[in-house]
């Protein structure tokens, strides 16, 4: 249809010039392309008024107005900015009259098609993406500024791949292809006229291979040289990562294709990469790993408890192993608080499956100290990690009348039973159950129940496993004992009357003190000792050697510890009153 409207536009243009043959004001109007970007147009007859000068392009059947131009006055003009996206199309110029709107000028066809070649792209690298392994290609794009995109082939003969479109397209991802192959590609650019460029220079991706014995540290690796980095290769870089190290270690720099590596012994899983590189260009290959096992390993490691000893200074582990793996050793490894695990201890295999450890270098009464266990298998490397188990500090806040004891959850088992509170006084060595609390991790302590409250309070937490579960072992865990004393109150009147049934005697009230190191002395005024003990319990009645003394003011002393080792001494006056 649009072409059968073009054709019936010329047949009306051509009638309308047969019409006004007579009026051309324009004559031998003539297009010569210039530079297959713009169009050269030129007159040989000329009025001295302004022509308007239109054209009818291909891909459209509507007349597009140019410009107004004065034929007498510019004897050319070059129209041009529209034709990059014609290949092989004829565009038709011609006047008109802007008074009569009437043609007036021959009808001039030209020819417009692309003769400038396509600007050629620079290969950069094929290289490997370090997270999805896939190969990757970018090339420099084309300085061509009519550029469609870039075509890409594989192999050699060189054979059709993919496309990428868009000028400023520069990657591409082979999702198609594994980076465990070796594959060669070359790209070239076309323009909107389908005009390609020359095809870079081949380049291709590398493979890196590994080659191990069992139980052998030495590894041997391998790979093809990259082929064509544009300014060439300076060097190979061979990085490794160990276990779950985030960063990539250098091992060497080397001009070959080939290295070997002696992996160190506490190392489970390596992994490797080579780059090539220069100046300006870096590619990478795939990586590769490589784990040290055999098929002899712990089929499991348990540490069944972690319970702290009296003392806090030491803490008693139990483990749960697999005994039918003979186990080169075992290793095992304590954080405290927050800090990060380390080995304190190699364990020999003894043919058991239960068997316990005394950790006697720690201060488990204060903070979180946590284990680990674990065995090597048949190399005498990769490292098999058992459960983690933790110890549960007491934190004591004192509540006046009562105590507060909180503790961290017992960490270690798959399912706990719950927790029970035990209590003993300084004198008595027996622990009494004061509560079971379930899996609360908290109890408060009512000390105005307590018969001795004057002596120190020491506390202490059981965890117990619930049956059934994990290993179905029961077991149970201990924290530290934490120490609770009040600290010692004294008082003393200010006046008593002997005389009276209720005050009639003069000594302190208190709490906490230490009752083998007590000093009481009361004076007179001159300073003469009228009674003096040593026994918190004993009282002044008021007499001096069975005499009642007269009612006024006297002074005493006292000197006495409380329970913490606190020196108290008190200096005051006490009023008899008769």
């Amino acid at each position: 249809m649009m072409k059968r409207f073009v054709i019936i536009l010329l047949l009306s243009l051509t009638a309308g010039i047969a019409a006004w043959g007579q009026s051309l004001r324009v004559t031998d109007l003539q297009a010569t392309l210039v530079d297959g970007r713009h169009v050269l147009l030129t007159w040989t007859r000329y009025p001295g008024m302004t022509m308007a000068l239109y054209r009818i392009e291909p891909a459209s059947p509507n007349e597009v107005f140019v410009d107004n131009i004065t034929p007498a006055l510019h004897p050319s003009f070059v129209d041009g900015g529209f034709l990059h996206q014609y290949c092989s199309d004829t565009v038709r110029y011609y006047f008109r009259d802007p008074q009569t709107n009437e043609i007036c000028s021959n009808i001039c066809p030209v020819l417009v098609y692309d003769p400038v070649p396509t600007a050629p792209c620079e290969p950069g690298v094929a290289t490997v993406d370090e997270d999805s392994q896939q190969i990757v290609l970018s090339w420099d794009p084309s300085p061509d500024p009519d550029i469609l995109g870039y075509y890409i082939c594989k192999g050699s003969p060189c054979l059709d791949y993919d496309t990428a479109w868009g000028r400023e397209s520069n990657t591409y991802v082979c999702q198609d292809l594994s980076s465990l192959n070796a594959s060669v590609f070359r790209v070239l650019a076309f323009d909107s006229c389908m005009n390609p460029s020359p095809l870079t220079d081949p380049f291709g991706n590398m493979v890196l291979s590994l080659d191990a014995q069992d139980c052998s540290s030495l590894l041997s690796l391998s790979w093809n040289a990259y082929e064509g980095m544009v300014g060439g290769v300076d060097e190979y870089r061979l990085q490794a990562r160990y276990d779950d190290e985030s960063q990539w270690i250098d091992l060497q720099s080397l001009n070959a294709t080939t290295a070997q590596v002696d992996v160190p012994g506490n190392v489970a899983t390596v992994r490797f990469r080579v780059l090539a590189q220069n100046d300006h260009y870096e590619a990478a290959s795939n990586i590769v790993s490589y784990h040290f096992s055999t098929a002899d390993s712990a089929q499991y490691l348990h540490i069944s408890h972690a319970s702290v000893q009296p003392d806090g200074r030491s803490v008693q582990l139990g483990f749960y192993v697999d005994p039918d793996f003979q186990s080169s050793g075992y290793r095992l490894y304590r954080a405290e608080g927050s800090g990060s695990f380390h080995l304190i201890a190699s364990l020999p295999y003894q043919g058991q499956q239960r068997f316990s450890y005394l950790d006697e270098s720690v201060i488990a009464d204060q903070q979180v100290v946590s284990y680990r266990l674990s065995s090597l298998d048949g190399c005498g490397r990769n490292e098999k990690f058992s459960n983690t188990a933790s110890t549960m500090p007491i934190e004591i806040s004192d509540l006046g009348p009562s105590v507060q004891l909180h503790w961290l959850p017992y960490q270690g088992w798959e399912s706990l039973e719950g927790y029970s509170v035990w209590r003993r006084t300084q004198s008595q060595p027996h622990w009494d159950l004061l509560a079971n609390v379930g899996t609360a991790n908290e109890y408060v302590d009512d000390l105005t129940l307590q018969p001795s409250p004057t002596e120190a309070l020491y506390y202490r937490v059981m965890a117990q496993e619930s049956a059934g579960t994990g290993f179905n072992l029961a077991d149970t865990a201990y924290s530290a004992e934490a120490l609770y004393k009040r600290d010692a109150t004294i008082y003393f009147p200010n006046a008593f009357t002997p005389s009276l049934p209720d005050n009639n005697t003069f000594g302190p009230s208190y709490t906490f003190i230490d009752m083998q190191d007590y000093e009481l002395h009361i004076y007179d005024r001159r300073g003469q000792l009228l009674f003096s003990t040593t026994d918190p319990s004993e009282r002044w009645d008021g007499t001096c050697n069975g005499a009642a003394l007269p009612q006024g003011t006297y002074v005493y002393t006292a000197r006495l510890h409380t329970i913490n080792h606190h020196l108290r001494e008190r200096t005051g006056t006490v009023l008899l009153i008769r």
